[in-house]
């Protein structure tokens, strides 16, 4: 790719963005979701217990 390759493909990447950057300006404001704060406590109260002899073979060793 020579140079008047590589300035014409930067005018067309340049000539896109600003069309994509005036898009996102025209576009009106949406409000974002909030979402409901979940209770932070998993259903699951078990404590996870770790067998140290199968760690070898979850990896495959």
């Amino acid at each position: 790719m020579d140079m008047l390759d590589q300035m014409n493909l930067h005018l067309l990447m340049q000539e896109r963005l600003e069309k994509i950057l005036e898009d996102i300006e025209r576009r009106p404001k949406e409000k974002s979701k909030k979402t409901k704060a979940f209770d932070r406590i998993p259903a699951n109260k078990e404590r996870a217990e770790w067998n140290l002899q199968e760690i070898p073979v979850l990896f495959g060793a």
